[in-house]
């Protein structure tokens, strides 16, 4: 039997320019999973170069849950905005 070559899939590998990542936080925020969210977010921001986003963001801590405030500055530091839409009746 001939044996199967695999690498490790890591999304930030395809987070290549804006609206890669556009594209790609507008699902995660689509599942309402916050844990997802945050992942999602964390793969942002090490495509963009962790240490610098963090100190932008005024985040210490990596380990520590973040407060909405600290999410809103880590979306300010990558450039991005929360908004809201109307969702669509499924």
């Amino acid at each position: 039997m001939e044996k199967v070559k695999t690498t490790v899939f890591d999304p930030i590998d395809y987070l290549e320019d804006e609206e890669d990542i556009d594209l790609y936080l507008d699902e995660a925020f689509k599942t309402n999973d916050p844990d997802f969210i945050l992942l999602c977010m964390n793969d942002v921001a090490r495509a963009r170069g962790m240490a610098k986003i963090a100190e932008e963001a005024g985040i210490s801590n990596a380990n520590s849950s973040p407060s909405f405030a600290v999410i809103l500055k880590l979306l300010d530091s990558l450039g991005l905005a929360l908004t809201t839409k109307t969702k669509v009746p499924t």
